[in-house]
């Protein structure tokens, strides 16, 4: 397989810091002219954590940014930080049918793109289902925020620093990106000190960091995912605190 020169690939092997640079607008065009628009596409198959690249890649085909952003967060509401983070050519790239002709769409540097160019969405008001209360201490807890407010609820976020920081440093700014949306949504952030956890019908605290004043609070715990890869473990997270909210319990 294509292996891309100073990439994502090359960092990891060498155990180097990752250098993200941004994707301008002519490589992002000329990499959507490769897709060969699957009925069917294999790379939305290959996806662990149920995005549609073939979808946003015909948008971006048709020169529809706004809608390629749109479809990149259809079903994954971290979709800017999996951009940077997530290891393509493990799942969509090695899917993706052109490696039959020599090499693989680099669906990375599109889905990069479509993070950088994304603008601030504007959502309608939701009838919520009982507040949630979650204590973020990591990126994971960043994902169950994202899950409970898919699922209906109005949720804040406590937490000691800006979400986005709870990332790696190489992220942040794809993460600020991701926090934004979850705020358009609706999701409002609160400082420990200033918090009172008891008018919320849920609250939600990763396994061993408990603070005091939240006994009796859900327990989520992230050792239980670890041995899975970091996309994969927020989807398999997410799709625990829905059963958690069905059965009631710790995750």
């Amino acid at each position: 397989m294509r292996r891309r020169a100073g990439g994502p690939s090359a960092r990891r092997r060498t155990g180097g810091p990752r250098v993200i640079t941004s994707v301008n607008r002519l490589v992002a065009d000329e990499e959507g002219l490769k897709c060969l628009l699957c009925h069917e596409p294999p790379c939305s198959k290959a996806c662990p954590v149920a995005s549609d690249p073939g979808a946003f890649l015909r948008a971006v085909r048709l020169r529809d940014t706004a809608g390629a952003a749109c479809l990149m967060r259809a079903d994954n509401p971290l979709a800017a930080v999996c951009a940077v983070l997530c290891q393509q050519e493990r799942y969509c790239e090695r899917a993706c049918v052109r490696n039959k002709l020599g090499s693989p769409v680099n669906i990375r540097v599109v889905h990069q793109y479509i993070a950088e160019q994304e603008t601030p969405c504007v959502y309608l008001a939701a009838a919520w289902q009982p507040t949630a209360a979650v204590w973020v201490d990591s990126p994971e807890a960043v994902a169950v925020c994202a899950s409970l407010q898919r699922a209906g609820h109005a949720v804040t976020a406590v937490s000691e620093r800006p979400l986005a920081e709870w990332f790696p440093v190489e992220a942040r700014a794809y993460a600020e990106k991701d926090v934004a949306d979850l705020a358009a949504r609706g999701l409002t952030v609160a400082a420990p000190q200033d918090f009172d956890p008891s008018g919320f019908a849920l609250r939600l605290v990763p396994a061993g960091s408990a603070p005091p004043d939240w006994e009796g609070a859900a327990v989520f715990d992230y050792a239980r995912f670890a041995d899975v890869k970091p996309v994969q473990r927020l989807r398999r997270l997410a799709d625990a605190v829905r059963r958690l909210l069905s059965e009631g319990g710790g995750v």
